[in-house]
């Protein structure tokens, strides 16, 4: 049986070879070595599976079946982790730098339930932007951080998992349902994570919206938060079709804008 560790570092990969590598070579550069390291393979059918032949002396866990969705395998991954504290870096995700999981590890005090910190976007035009954690007042609009920073104690996962009913918001579900509970978040002012830009979340926003209302309004019933929250979404609407319809160039340049205001 093995020993439980401090930290268990959960990374969950579907037919992103390369993105794999970047993740297992980032966990694996850590200074910090009371951790251990899970991988969620979905059965791919690129060279994944190679790759974690390759490194598997240095996975402590390795799973490779079919699964039904993100969310499912992130449980898959709960339920093989044996830390005390875990962490999602899926693939295609970094670690800031080779000491965050020890910056991360002094920050680890009695009274506190959940870590977070800010995040490093990397976009496809090399662009990249870092984003700091917004309010937790603000929780109940979105999730105020990335998953990829956020360190929670294990029984939290253990007890109740990912929603799977959810397809692309079971993390804001999780988050909000435990802190409208009481349990104790805390802000490291640091980047903790390198992700890339376009991932499933920023995908579709329209239905998006409509999946963080339902939650919202489940665990913060409110008038204001509904009225909100539908202004919200005829707006992402709005966004999704503009995607649509303008060039690849422009949409560029305005992203390029909207970052250099942060």
């Amino acid at each position: 049986m093995t020993s439980s560790k401090q930290v268990s570092v959960i990374t969950i990969n579907y037919n992103n070879a390369v993105g794999l590598t970047r993740t297992i070579n980032s966990v694996l550069s850590q200074t910090f070595v009371d951790y251990e390291f899970v991988v969620v393979d979905g059965l791919s059918s690129d060279e994944s599976i190679s790759i974690l032949e390759k490194f598997r002396s240095k996975i402590s866990h390795c799973l490779i079946e079919k699964d039904q969705g993100i969310y499912d395998a992130m449980n898959k991954g709960i339920n093989a982790s044996c830390g005390e504290w875990i962490v999602f870096i899926n693939s295609g995700d970094e670690f800031y730098s080779e000491s965050t999981l020890d910056l991360v590890s002094r920050n680890m005090e009695s009274g506190t339930d959940f870590l977070y910190g800010d995040v490093l976007v990397n976009y496809p035009n090399g662009m990249e932007n870092l984003k700091k954690a917004n309010s937790l007042d603000l929780f109940w609009r979105k999730l105020p951080f990335s998953h990829q920073t956020l360190y929670c104690r294990s029984e939290y996962l253990k007890n109740i998992g990912f929603n799977k009913n959810y397809e692309v918001c079971a993390d804001f579900d999780f988050g909000l349902k435990n802190f409208v509970s009481g349990a104790n978040f805390k802000h490291i002012n640091k980047p903790l994570a390198i992700i890339e830009a376009g991932g499933k979340s920023e995908q579709g926003r329209f239905k998006i919206a409509l999946e963080v209302k339902k939650i919202s309004i489940k665990h913060v019933p409110s008038i204001f938060h509904n009225i909100y929250f539908y202004c919200f979404a005829i707006s992402e609407l709005f966004v999704d079709v503009l995607k649509q319809a303008l060039p690849n160039q422009v949409i560029q340049s305005f992203t390029r804008y909207k970052n250099s205001l942060n």
